[in-house]
């Protein structure tokens, strides 16, 4: 595969080029590897495109994985609590099932890498 197009919010390409270099050119060593036309298995079923072979999103989440396991990146999750301060008396939400949590796809050294299928993917500073 390959990076088509990069957006910085705030300056994030920046500072990532800045503190973690190293680190860049893994991400960009795992989407080289990644070969999209293996991935190519998914038979539509939308009416506007029935029967074309679309990307499939299962498959290529599995090339990720395994290739960002191979540099030592690995999947975090954080348990979070929401705060119903702010809410009004007139309204108060339902108690949530569970423990809440937020989830990064690839986490190392404090960087984060969210691999997303049909919008983009992007790059995040993990808070310190």
């Amino acid at each position: 595969m390959k990076i088509s197009g990069i957006y910085s919010f705030n300056k994030g390409k920046e500072f990532i080029e800045a503190n973690y270099p190293h680190l860049l050119k893994e991400i960009k060593e795992v989407v080289k590897r990644i070969k999209a036309d293996g991935h190519l298995t998914k038979k539509s079923k939308e009416k506007t495109m029935m029967g074309k072979m679309l990307y499939s999103p299962k498959s290529l989440n599995i090339a990720y994985k395994t290739e960002f396991a191979r540099y030592g990146w690995a999947n975090h999750r954080e348990r979070c609590e929401y705060s119903k301060g702010f809410y009004t008396k007139e309204h108060m939400p339902m108690d949530m099932k569970g423990k809440p949590f937020r989830e990064m796809d690839f986490i190392k050294e404090k960087l984060g890498v969210e691999v997303q299928f049909g919008l983009s993917w992007f790059i995040m500073s993990a808070p310190k």
